[in-house]
């Protein structure tokens, strides 16, 4: 058998050599005159290929992973990948009726791999490429269908690099004309992504639906429905993962305008399954907005919500009715009246709540002759709620959370007392239970996420939660909240200072009430000038939930060094301390530090020749989950005519207190092209 895949190897490569001779030749002959009508080459040289280019892969990888709880493992990985790209792009008959534009590279992969202590080879074909049909682009309904197959190297995060095959199809279609433009998408992709002894497989579909209509004096109708079905799994070690997970989409906006007013409404559902596990979201919205003089405004907002599955079911109506006042240019003031009812039901218990109050805000902007800009801001609210509960649990429903842009992948829930969470999702996509951990030692619980994972979290994301807490009791409560701060900038804009104050203060007639008062105070300062950049931040917060104290300082530099390179180091430092507190629901002592360095070069020649390096260095303490993250990259381009090299070396580390994971990834790249 091995001898026959060694002759049908050969047969391959020397049908490809005669192919691609037979190609080179007839190039002169395939050549189109633009688009034409009249052509006066023969038919069949529609069909001949061009030779673009010939290329090889070289890449080898050593990754290890060590955990006290689970072993060690160790694997490396050496591929040499040759390759030729054919390519063909032409019409049929017309150029409405069918072009098309292909690339395929086929080639043949050679891998020497260990694992576990035991070698092997494999050698395969690889049939990898792009094109794209466009189908009567000309008309209202034209179609486009394409596909790629391709293999590179990618960057989850900075400190998390991984190879990647992905396989790609995509249909564009639709009917584009009349009152109700149409459009249909349907995308079909496999990824199979490998790094830190860890690998991702991911197999997703995609069909998409919009439609919209769009009217004089920028009136607009629009809907859209988008259905998602994803299959993950991971494998990790000796550990494999595997999930599903689907969901339905639909979203309905329109938008009104009159006179002095405009009315903008919106429908939005989403249904999500996995694992067994169902849940649904409805939301409406309608908002009014009204001019009575060009210095008056007023609005009025109406939203509905309804959240159910998994055994429980939460309704929310909101309603606000609110004036907004521009005295002068640099003067803004809002007051509001707001009220809400609720209703929510899970196994066992219930919660009925109505809620009433109003709100107000001054804003001021001036600018302090040349010299300065002072902003001043200033908001109140103030909350009555009655609330009847039966039973002894309630059901959180999708809190939303955004990661912070700086710092460790922290947040904590905002409601005490929980027993458990039922969901963590990503971008309506749950999150695999590798990649956040809970610490229930403090309340309210607090989650902290993992980068590099199959869902690639990451500094910013926004997070939504589903839990159940012990409820409160029957009976009324209310709560005052206000917000000031001010910030003054000078040197045009360049630097700055800035302090805030936040306060909230809650009053119940029922004892066993579980309600934030908390007081935060805030400053800070930051400048930018040149090439340089630093900030500094300091935030006290004192809470019946849960205290901190948080400094956070980045700071960032970058120059030329000479007319061809360049160099740029950015720093950022954060500590945090909860100390412990007096209340049943107040958390324990933590102290939390955060450092990262990261470094970066750039240098190219006068001629074809680049270079670029990178390092960094991320630390956490005393989190959950204690972590150093570490990773090193250089890449050096050459071109020169129609040959063009690449080199790269990657190096990354990451450790945690339990398991620590190495990757070392070095590939070279090299390309004629014709």
């Amino acid at each position: 058998m091995r001898l026959k895949a060694h002759q049908l190897e050969r047969r391959l490569l020397r049908s490809v050599a005669a192919f691609v001779l037979a190609a080179g030749g007839a190039q002169e002959l395939a050549q189109a005159e633009g688009w034409g009508l009249e052509r006066e080459d023969p038919l069949w040289t529609l069909y001949v290929p061009q030779l673009r280019y010939i290329k090889t892969d070289v890449e080898a990888q050593q990754s290890s992973y060590h955990s006290s709880t689970s072993g060690s493992q160790d694997s490396s990985r050496l591929s040499v990948m040759p390759a030729i790209g054919i390519g063909w792009q032409n019409f049929v008959y017309h150029p409405y009726l069918l072009t098309y534009s292909l690339l395929f590279e086929p080639g043949y992969q050679w891998t020497q791999s260990s694992i576990y202590g035991s070698s092997y080879q494999t050698e395969e074909l690889m049939f990898n490429g792009n094109g794209q049909f466009d189908f009567l682009a000309a008309k209202p309904y034209a179609t486009t269908i394409s596909f790629n197959r391709s293999h590179q190297d990618v960057q989850s995060d900075f400190f998390t690099s991984e190879t990647s095959d992905t396989q790609n199809y995509s249909v564009l279609t639709g009917y584009r004309a009349g009152a109700v433009p149409v459009t249909l998408t349907f995308e079909q992709s496999n990824d199979d992504r490998n790094g830190f002894n860890q690998e991702f497989l991911t197999d997703q579909m995609k069909f998409g639906l919009h439609a919209s209509n769009e009217r004089k004096q920028r009136d607009a109708t629009a809907f859209d429905y988008q259905f998602n079905q994803f299959t993950y799994d991971t494998r990790n070690g000796g550990a494999n993962y595997s999930s599903e997970n689907s969901s339905h989409q639909v979203s309905i906006t329109d938008s009104e305008h009159f006179r002095k007013s405009a009315l903008n409404s919106s429908l939005y559902f989403t249904e999500r399954e996995w694992q067994g596990y169902a849940s649904s979201d409805l939301t409406a919205a309608c908002n009014y907005n009204l001019e009575h003089t060009p210095h008056l405004t007023s609005s009025y907002n109406y939203s509905f919500t309804d959240s159910f599955g998994g055994g429980y079911n939460a309704i929310q109506n909101n309603v606000v009715a609110g004036l907004n006042h521009q005295l002068y240019e640099s003067l803004a003031s809002h007051v509001d009246a707001h009220g809400s009812y609720g209703i929510s039901d899970s196994v066992g218990s219930s919660q009925d709540s109505i809620a009433y109050g109003v709100a107000g805000s001054v804003n001021y902007s001036k600018r302090l002759g040349g010299w300065a800009h002072l902003s001043v801001g200033n908001g109140l609210t103030y909350d009555l709620t009655d609330q009847q509960s039966t039973g002894t649990q309630q059901v959180i429903p999708n809190e939303s959370h955004a990661l912070p842009m700086v710092g460790p992948l922290i947040i904590h829930l905002n409601t005490p007392r929980a027993i458990s969470i039922t969901s963590v999702m990503k971008n309506n996509i749950p999150l695999d239970s590798t990649e956040w951990t809970v610490n229930t030692a403090t309340d309210p619980w607090m989650i902290q996420f993992f980068s590099g994972g199959l869902h690639s979290v990451n500094n910013g994301d926004t997070i939504t939660v589903t839990y159940v807490v012990d409820s409160n009791p029957s009976g009324s409560y209310s709560t005052m909240t206000y917000a000031g701060q001010v910030e003054l900038r000078f040197w045009n804009d360049q630097a700055g200072i800035r302090a805030g104050y936040n306060l909230a203060r809650s009053q119940a007639d029922t004892p066993g009430f579980a309600l934030q008062d908390l007081e935060e105070f805030q400053i800070g300062t930051d400048i930018g000038w040149h090439g340089l950049h630093a900030d500094a931040s300091y935030s006290d917060q004192q809470s019946t939930y849960y205290s901190y104290q948080n400094i956070t300082l980045n700071e960032g530099y970058s120059m030329p060094l000479t007319s061809r390179s360049t160099a740029g180091i950015s720093l950022s430092q954060q500590w945090s301390v909860f100390p412990p507190g007096s209340g049943v629901t107040t958390n324990q002592t933590q102290n939390l530090a955060f450092y990262s360095y990261m470094l970066h070069y750039g240098w190219h020649s006068s001629g074809s020749l680049g270079l670029s390096a990178e390092a960094g260095l991320q630390q956490q303490r005393g989190s959950i989950n204690e972590q150093d993250l570490i990773a090193g990259r250089i890449y050096l381009n050459w071109n020169i005519g129609k040959i063009e090299m690449n080199f790269g070396y990657e190096h990354e580390n990451q450790e945690y207190r339990v398991e620590r994971r190495e990757r070392d990834y070095i590939f070279l790249h090299m390309r004629r092209t014709f």
